[in-house]
């Protein structure tokens, strides 16, 4: 019981030095006291590292016409890959991502681009990138957001 008395004098006296600290500090404006301390701590921290770029299907074709080095990647299993995929498109599953990624992928820092159906497989496998070490990874939502053309073969079923 005397434990718990003297953990809620400490709470207590704690927050109210912060608050005579936030008043003293801010000039009595403790929103913009509150507002500067978190830009000033957003310019000094590092930044958080952005584990891959989630772009529309027509902001990857502007990217695909202005990176000449960009690889346009299918994670979906080949027999999706081969009934329907984008033109210039490589494939490489997501389930294979680990064991093939280096010799499909050596440079760590080359855009690539990852696409599936509906986005759920490739965001897996942005993130399997990105844990590998790549840095320049990015996946959009697939053949559901693409502009573009596709090569389709209709004696898949």
């Amino acid at each position: 019981m005397k434990k718990q008395f003297m953990l809620a004098v400490t709470c207590v006296a704690m927050v109210a030095s912060m608050g005579a600290l936030l008043v003293s500090c801010g000039g009595g404006n403790t929103e913009a006291a509150m507002e500067e301390a978190a830009n000033e701590s957003a310019a000094t921290e590092p930044a958080e590292d952005t584990t891959y770029q989630h772009l529309s299907g027509e902001e990857v074709v502007a990217l695909m016409e202005s990176d000449d080095n960009a690889v346009l990647v299918d994670v979906r299993e080949p027999l999706a890959y081969q009934y329907e995929h984008i033109v210039g498109a490589i494939n490489v599953p997501q389930s294979k991502m680990a064991e093939q990624a280096e010799s499909a992928f050596p440079d760590k820092d080359q855009t690539i681009i990852l696409y599936c159906d509906y986005g759920g497989v490739s965001k897996i496998a942005a993130e399997d990138l990105v844990d590998m070490g790549y840095t320049n990874v990015i996946e959009f939502d697939g053949l559901e957001d693409w502009p573009g053309e596709t090569e389709k073969d209709e004696s898949i079923k």
